[in-house]
């Protein structure tokens, strides 16, 4: 889970789209606002998933509300922008393999960890199999509630690492680089896995 830094304010279509619709619930947004909602939400994490840090795009990944939208938890967190994350896939449907918002939809907990947390990172480690284990209880917990030790998650993590482990020595200090590079736009997937191991 790598921290992200909320750095800008909410965007301005959704901040209209209140303000025009005071009574309004999630389940009202639509159109412009919530398009450009997920544009900001993708953009401040670089490109990766809130919790497992795949790739994600428009059309890849939901909105997702990090204390619950519904109606008998969280209602006034529904519509404000520090709840409001990107998460990967798009769709809850029946996939057997969920994972991170889908898979916890209203569930939550109070030492949940947050992706706002600076320290996030910390609660997790990683085997060279693509295999995610936490470093303490809070990192079980959200491996538990996010499914991030799907059997999808950990091919895709086992296939990124394996990646790497091929490339030349030369070559991989410049992939490495450039896949960790923090100035660009889209971080690299699986970035706090691939910060943690040793190539």
């Amino acid at each position: 889970m790598k921290s992200i830094n909320k750095y800008k304010a909410e965007p301005i279509e959704f901040s209209d789209w209140k303000a025009q619709n005071p009574n309004a619930t999630y389940r009202d947004l639509r159109g412009a606002a919530k398009e450009a909602l997920k544009v900001s939400l993708i953009q401040e994490q670089k490109g990766i998933c809130c919790y497992c840090e795949c790739r994600i795009t428009q059309g890849t990944s939901h909105i997702e509300h990090f204390k619950p939208k519904d109606l008998t938890q969280y209602p006034e967190l529904q519509l404000e922008y520090s709840n409001l994350h990107a998460s990967c896939q798009k769709l809850n449907d029946s996939n057997p393999d969920k994972h991170c918002g889908h898979k916890k939809d209203n569930d939550y907990s109070p030492t949940l960890i947050s992706p706002l947390e600076p320290d996030c990172a910390t609660h997790f480690s990683y085997e060279y199999d693509g295999t995610i284990l936490g470093t303490d209880d809070r990192g079980s917990e959200a491996i538990t509630m996010l499914n991030l030790s799907s059997e999808l998650l950990n091919q895709q993590r086992e296939s990124l690492i394996d990646y790497f482990l091929e490339l030349s020595k030369e070559k991989l200090a410049e992939e490495l680089s450039f896949h960790l590079d923090e100035n660009r736009a889209d971080l690299g997937e699986f970035y706090t896995m691939v910060a943690s191991l040793q190539f």
